[in-house]
């Protein structure tokens, strides 16, 4: 008798235990709805008359926005698994775009259709997609973002490089910006300038390389030659990957940058955590 008793209150525990957890589950699957879904969206024009397209995932807080430009050749849709991180937690608003030519941004200014394999080696078309990465930016900034910060990858690094150098610092709209493989010339763009001027502002910048990527490794200890605490730079020992690749290493590949951007620009964080903090445990210089 006092078996079946026994039998009866571990079967009844049991359920108590099973009816929480699946409460828990329902929980979480109940946030995660209540969340605005992914939205693609269409960009204001760029100052050349281009008119690129995005996604949108909206975030907790729509006063921070994180804008996404993708490497040569590929589209918004590579910054999947770090728009996924991201929105992990208190969610953060990203906003990726498919740079002039790529994806479903090859309608030119004059209604054509345009490939980014006809820009050929045309320097001032290259630099042009910086104007891409500002209309980016400008309409995460009429959507309600006062604080913006711009990740590229590889030549998408190169864009937002100049796009956040292409008016003074207290004009900029562009707050930090963040670098995975940059270059010092990719497709004759000159990168070297832009930094000397976006290092004097001040503002944050990440950037990060493979020590197997000779030409991006090269170019982080190029770039960055010297010590500075609102820079963070990294280049890792075995790695060869490139652009967002280094970030899809592993199940730990985006944590240097989520870290980053989420202790300055997390959502419901005052102003002045953007300042540069050379004591933060994220702010690393030198190489490992």
């Amino acid at each position: 008798m006092r078996t079946n008793a026994l039998v009866a209150l571990l079967l009844l525990a049991a359920s108590g235990c099973s009816t929480r957890s699946r409460s828990r589950a329902d929980a979480g699957t109940v946030e995660r709805r209540g969340r605005a879904a992914p939205v693609e969206v269409q960009l204001p024009p760029s100052d050349d008359g281009w008119r690129c397209v995005a996604t949108l995932t909206p975030g907790d807080d729509p006063t921070v926005g994180v804008v996404l430009v993708h490497q040569l050749g590929s589209t918004r849709r590579e910054w999947a698994p770090l728009v996924e991180r991201l929105q992990r937690g208190r969610a953060v608003t990203t906003l990726a775009v498919d740079l002039r030519g790529h994806g479903a941004s090859t309608l030119g200014p004059r209604n054509e259709h345009v490939a980014w394999t006809s820009f050929g080696t045309d320097t001032r078309r290259w630099r042009d997609a910086s104007l891409d990465v500002l209309a980016a930016v400008q309409y995460l900034r009429t959507s309600g973002a006062t604080r913006v910060v711009v990740v590229g990858s590889s030549f998408g690094a190169t864009a937002s490089l100049l796009a956040a150098t292409a008016q003074p610092p207290e004009r900029a709209p562009i707050d930090a910006l963040a670098m995975l493989s940059p270059g010092e010339a990719y497709r004759g763009v000159d990168a070297r300038d832009a930094m000397e001027t976006y290092l004097r502002s001040g503002r944050p910048l990440w950037a990060l390389a493979g020590e197997g990527d000779g030409p991006s490794a090269a170019a982080v200890r190029a770039l960055l030659p010297v010590a500075l605490p609102h820079v963070t730079r990294r280049v890792i020992e075995g790695a060869s990957e490139h652009g967002v690749a280094l970030g899809n290493r592993g199940p730990d590949g985006w944590n240097d940058l989520d870290g980053w951007i989420r202790a300055r620009f997390a959502p419901a964080q005052p102003p002045s955590a953007m300042a540069p903090d050379a004591s933060n445990p994220l702010e690393f210089q030198g190489d490992s």
